[in-house]
């Protein structure tokens, strides 16, 4: 499901900010929202999945939670990455 939020600035010195994004899966459950991304990284241990985590994706973790949160106006979202490739 593609989504959009546009943030606008709160001061002249702040800049306007756009998420675009897709999430793969996202569901209402009796908590919230669940909103789930997979990722096909080759990962080997739970260690290297959250060095990768870290290092690459929790910006994105972060701003699909958010959108969701805008998106939906809930007060409560969960996001989860899924590494589906393993190595």
């Amino acid at each position: 499901m593609d989504f959009h939020c546009r943030l606008k600035a709160q001061s002249e010195d702040e800049p306007e900010i756009e998420l675009i994004g897709r999430w793969d899966l996202i569901a209402g459950t009796q908590d919230g929202w669940l909103m789930v991304d997979f990722k096909t990284d080759a990962v080997a241990s739970r260690e290297d999945t959250q060095s990768r985590f870290e290092k690459a994706y929790r910006w994105q973790w972060l701003a699909y939670a958010f959108a969701a949160h805008r998106v939906f106006n809930v007060p409560k979202v969960r996001a989860v990455f899924v590494f589906v490739a393993l190595s």
